[in-house]
């Protein structure tokens, strides 16, 4: 089973070469959406007796990638149809790009055209690719005194933008009341595509306490604002603080958004004391000065601005930070 928009293997197909020629086959695939009809997959191997080095991938394709994600790692292995084993001097990426590092240490490969040797790892990193002229390109090996050179090329779709939403809309607060809140999740296309948002999933931590009502999926045009779901909360717990996330599944990728509950208290710490549960300045005598240092600590997973200090009684002097 392959979800929407997703790539995913589903056949391994192996090949003996007998006969030194060029073969063209095709393989057919039934699913449930073709019918009686099939989804014919050409496939051609050259089979040639000249010993060398060779990739069982023709291209190293790193699929598609948004401008803020991580950087992607794909590996290089090779087979070696010769006799002897091949001493790789070199593995370069050509053009030099910024956006492509390649990982490699001189090794040998031995004699074989079953189990391939990994020689270097490809990464790329897309917030360095400033230019579409960075998305594609090759990957140069070449032996010990030059006796053999392969080309692999490598390509990665990327797209530039984002998904602009409102944070109030997956922040939380959880009263004294435990009460239960509704908000509509807004979503802005920013990207230069069209986006497809067909799921929204919860980690099992937030199912327990939020539940989403998303009743079809949501074509995003770029520019382009909806929304795509209400977000039911309902804590099953008092004091709820959670620190989630939100997954949207599109066409393109999936988005994890933030997702937090928090009470909005604040803790006191006070160094050294026995009782943090009050503030303890001992014995004074008459005129006597005491300065007793304490800490507010937020443990919600949001900012918290405290605006007064207050208190009971009126020979207290209490200097603050300027920055709280």
């Amino acid at each position: 089973e392959i979800p929407p928009y997703e790539t995913k293997p589903v056949i391994k197909a192996n090949f003996i070469a007998r006969v030194e020629k060029n073969h063209t086959a095709f393989i057919r695939i039934r699913t449930n959406c073709t019918g009686q009809d099939y989804l014919l997959l050409p496939v051609e191997v050259d089979v040639t007796s000249a010993p060398g080095i060779y990739s069982p991938t023709e291209i190293l394709d790193f699929g598609v990638l948004r401008s803020d994600d991580q950087p992607k790692v794909l590996t290089l292995s090779l087979l070696n149809s010769g006799p002897k084993h091949v001493h790789i001097a070199n593995v370069i990426a050509t053009p030099v790009n910024e956006a492509v590092d390649v990982k490699f240490m001189p090794l040998k490969i031995p004699p074989d055209t079953v189990f391939s040797t990994q020689v270097a790892t490809i990464t790329f990193t897309p917030s360095r690719a400033l230019h579409p002229k960075q998305c594609c390109g090759k990957i140069v090996i070449k032996s010990k005194n030059n006796q053999y050179k392969l080309q692999i090329p490598y390509q990665v779709q990327l797209i530039r933008g984002f998904l602009d939403y409102n944070k109030n809309c997956t922040r939380f607060y959880v009263g004294q009341q435990n009460s239960s809140h509704i908000k509509e999740f807004n979503v802005t296309n920013n990207f230069s595509v069209v986006i497809i948002v067909y799921s929204i999933s919860l980690p099992d931590e937030a199912k327990e306490h939020f539940t989403v009502k998303m009743t079809e999926s949501v074509i995003l045009k770029p520019g382009k604002s909806a929304t795509v779901a209400f977000l039911i909360f309902k804590p099953t717990i008092p004091d709820l603080q959670l620190t989630s996330y939100l997954r949207l599944h599109t066409n393109i990728s999936h988005f994890d958004i933030p997702l937090l509950c928090f009470t909005g208290r604040l803790k006191v710490f006070l160094p050294h004391a026995v009782n943090e549960s009050f503030i303890d300045f001992g014995t004074l005598g008459m005129g006597d000065k005491r300065t007793v240092v304490f800490a507010v600590i937020n443990e919600n997973p949001v900012d918290v601005s405290p605006y007064k200090l207050s208190f009971e009684i009126n020979f207290f002097m209490v200097p603050t930070l300027d920055h709280i």
